[in-house]
Formats: C-alpha cells, structure tokens, sequence
C-alpha cells in the first residue's frame, strides 16, 4: 500500500513538472520573432538557421552549404556545413506539413516544435536521471526543476538551433551509464547509448566532449569487482560501434566526397567565407588570438558575458536582467555547487568504485566542455555565450541539488529541513518568471512573431 501511494505521488510530480515545462517552453516558442527588431528580442541568428530547414523542405534534399540560398550575408558561411541533423527533422516535416497546405507562419512553428519536442524529452531523461541520482524522491525533483528551469537552458528549446538536439543527447547518454553502471549492460541499455551518442554527433561539436568521456566509462562498466569482463566488452563494444556508424555514419561518409573529404565541414566553411571576402563582401569574424592570454581574460568582457548568458540572456544576447538578478542567481548556484563538492569529498571515502568513476567521468565531461568552447572563443570567433557550455547544466545542477540537500540535512529544525526543497524550488521558478515572464514577455507581446516577419498561415 505504501508502495502504490508512493508510485502515485510520483507520477502527480512528474505530472506537474512536465505540465509546467511544456507550458514554459510553448508559451515563449510561439510569441518570439524571428527577424531581428529593437532591441534585438529575437533569437540568435534563428533566421539564418531556418535557411537550412527551409532549403530542405523546398528542395526536398541536403544542401551542401555553398548554395546561396543557404548562405548568410556579413559571415560568408552557412550553418549548413554543419551537422544538421535538427535541420533535417524540421526540414522534412515542414514538407509534410506544407503537403496539407502550411505555409509561412505554420512552417516556422512546425520548425519550432520539434525543438520543442526535444526539450520535453530531455526533461523526461532528466526527472530519470534525478530518480537515479537522489533516492530522496524530493529532491529528484529539486534537480530537475533546477536543470530545466534555467533561464538560458529551457530557452535553447523555443527556437530553431541544433543546440536542443544536443542537450537531449546529453542527457540521454547520462542516463543510459547511469543505468548501466546500476543494472549492467543489456542490449537496450546498449541501444539507447548508441542512439545518444549518434544524435550527439549529428547535432552540435560543442557537445563532442560528451563523445570522448563516453569511450573509457563504457570499458570500465565491464570491469566487475577488479575483473575485466573481456568476452562481454567485444560483444557489446562491437555492437555499439556498429549502431553508431549506422545511425551517424552516413553523414560523415557524404560529407567525405560532398564537401572533398572534409568530413566535418569546417574547412569547407572558411573556404566559403574566403570567396564571400574576394566577392568584397564583409565578412564578420572575431578571434581574439591577436592578444595574449592575460589580456585575453582582462581586457574583452568574456568572464563577465559568459556565467550571465549561461543563466539568463534572451534575444540575441541582448535582453539583460540587471546586475542584482545575476548576482543573486550566481550565489544560489555557487553556493550550491560549493556545499555539493564538499559533501562529495566528504563522502568519498564511503562511496563505491562504480560511483567514484561515473563522478570522475562527469567533472571531466565539465571540463573538456569548457575547453573546448575557451579555445574556439580565443582561435576562431570570440563568443563567450553560455549556450556554448551549457551541456555542463545537468552535471553542475546534481552538484548544486546536492549542496542544498546537505545544507538542509544540517538544520535541526525539522519543520524548516521539512520545507527546504520546497523553498529552494520556488526560488528557481519565482526567478524564471521575473526573468522570462516579467522582463522579457511584454517585449515579445509587443512585437510578436506574427506582426513583423513577414510570414503568415
């Protein structure tokens, strides 16, 4: 009996949290423009990314990115050199739905929605990984309001990007080692790791970190009390390669004699922008390579731009908060991640092997991110937006989650360490709102998607 009742509150909290991600998530998808206007409310760049899935779905197949319908004007390049799986998705099903008469307006939200789809998705994933994470049904909870209701992560979720397609592969391949590493591997476990990483891959280089930590925690869960499962390890190594070159190998493999052998696009795209520059075009592109690092750090505006866009910054990177916002938002989840860390130091001693490396994998996933996105900032094109780490949000907000469960457990009031969760929930949500609803939705009713693109149903 107490079991059934515990299944029931569950799946009424899971409800809830899905109703008011979806709720969220639609509510702002729908009313944001797509072109730029004052003060640059719209998405970033959302209008030169629908070129690729508008392409798709008129043409009816893959530009190879120097098509100048699919070329963007002052960058020389098009997003279509990029993996494009999301394009792909929106392009074919905005064909299906101009086969039943959609046009302009219906094809952007037919674009959006899948993006949308996406985000529900991955808050799916992530209500599971929290289950696994804190047995304490509550705070399974905590973790992922905190992940979804992100100011900046459930935004990433409105527009036309390859960014969602990302995160939810993230968040898929964190369940499925979690799941793993708890269970053991089985073919389904195996499936849905091969799926996360192959939609990974096909979606966003920023999220490749999660690739490279994938490779040595999938061979240490054959290692079982000190041994090494050998015959397992070639079983499901073999099929795990085999459904991810199945599932993510063709692009590579057309990339290869589409684009010359340039397998990831990336020379292709500045071979595009080097014609765009002899055509005299201008061509805008900021490295930041000609200072050194201290200057670097100092003198641009990165280590101020970069934690404030990874909490809350609307439009194209130009719909600010306010100073006491930000401040107030950085010291909850510093506070938080500082509490966690040290309740995990604290603990580690007592915790097991299989624990202690998924941890290990997940810092180190953080870090490799992090990198990754601090040499494109420095070498190629000085963009210190948090979308750019933002695959970090699910292993920062356990650690952050964590914390406030270890500050709670510490109070002895018991009706305040009782209320907590819920205080600390509502913190989260009271500043999603002042942010997205307060500060950023009037903008959008006063100039919504309908009046001022140019699109119509």
């Amino acid at each position: 009996m107490e079991r059934n009742k515990r299944s029931e509150k569950e799946k009424i909290v899971f409800f809830v949290y899905l109703l008011m991600f979806m709720t969220a998530v639609i509510s702002i998808a729908v009313i944001q423009p797509l072109k730029s206007v004052e003060p640059f409310i719209n998405p970033p760049d959302e209008a030169d990314r629908f070129l690729v899935p508008t392409y798709i779905c008129e043409n009816g197949t893959l530009p190879t990115g120097f098509e100048p319908e699919v070329t963007i004007q002052t960058y020389g390049g098009s997003y279509a050199f990029y993996n494009v799986l999301p394009y792909i998705v929106m392009g074919y099903l905005m064909c299906a739905v101009r086969l039943i008469g959609g046009t302009g307006l219906m094809l952007l939200y037919t674009a959006r929605s899948v993006n949308v789809v996406a985000g529900v998705l991955t808050a799916f994933f992530v209500f599971l990984i929290g289950k696994k994470l804190f047995k304490n049904e509550i705070y399974s909870f905590v973790f992922s309001l905190f992940t979804m209701f992100l100011p900046q992560h459930l935004f990433l979720y409105t527009y036309v990007n390859t960014d969602a397609f990302c995160l939810m592969s993230v968040s898929m391949i964190l369940f499925a080692f979690l799941d793993i590493y708890e269970k053991g591997m089985s073919f389904l476990r195996m499936l849905l790791l091969a799926a996360g990483i192959s939609i990974c891959a096909l979606s966003y280089y920023m999220g490749y970190s999660i690739l490279l930590v994938s490779v040595p925690l999938f061979v240490f869960c054959f290692f079982r009390k000190g041994k090494f499962d050998s015959r397992s390890f070639i079983k499901y190594a073999g099929l795990e390669i085999l459904f991810v070159v199945l599932f993510s190998g063709w692009w590579f493999v057309r990339c290869y004699f589409v684009l010359d052998g340039d397998i990831l696009g990336l020379r292709s795209l500045s071979a595009a922008q080097q014609l765009a520059v002899e055509r005299g075009e201008s061509v805008k592109n900021i490295p930041a390579e000609s200072m050194n690092m201290i200057q670097f750090l100092t003198q641009t505006t990165v280590l101020k731009d970069m934690p404030v866009s990874f909490v809350a910054m609307y439009g194209s990177m130009s719909l600010w908060a306010g100073d006491v916002y930000y401040v107030l938002y950085l010291l909850f989840i510093g506070a938080g991640a500082v509490a966690g860390v040290m309740a995990c130091i604290g603990q580690l001693k007592y915790r097991s092997m299989e624990d202690k490396v998924l941890e290990a994998g997940g810092i180190a996933f953080s870090i490799v991110t992090v990198g990754i996105w601090f040499v494109y900032c420095y070498f190629v094109d000085m963009q210190p937006q948090g979308r750019y780490v933002m695959p970090v949000v699910f292993v920062l907000m356990y650690y952050v989650a964590n914390g406030y469960k270890k500050i709670a457990d510490m109070i002895k009031l018991e009706s305040v360490k009782k209320y907590t969760p819920f205080i600390i929930s509502a913190f989260v949500i009271l500043m999603f709102v002042i942010y997205a609803y307060a500060e950023v939705y009037p903008l959008y009713l006063e100039r919504p998607v309908w009046s001022d693109t140019g699109l119509s149903f």
